[in-house]
């Protein structure tokens, strides 16, 4: 009889990614809505860290918006 073992190697992850990542995405989140308030719309520096629409708060354009979840998934 033989017998084989399938080297199979797990990767761990643990909660911290998640939460650097959160941080991050806070940061830019953040970062961007208040670069837009006291910057104009027009900006370079709004354009790139990103645009949010004033009616919903969602980005609407730069960084901020291609980091964001998407609204509908059908």
């Amino acid at each position: 009889m033989q017998k084989a073992s399938l080297p199979i190697k797990l990767l761990y992850t643990s909660h911290l990614p998640v939460i650097i990542t959160v941080a991050y995405l806070l940061v830019i989140y953040w970062s961007s809505q208040m670069l837009q308030l006291f910057f104009t719309k027009n900006s370079i520096l709004v354009s790139i860290c990103g645009q949010w629409s004033e009616v919903e708060m969602r980005p609407v354009g730069g960084l901020a918006y291609f980091l964001s979840p998407p609204d509908k998934w059908y």
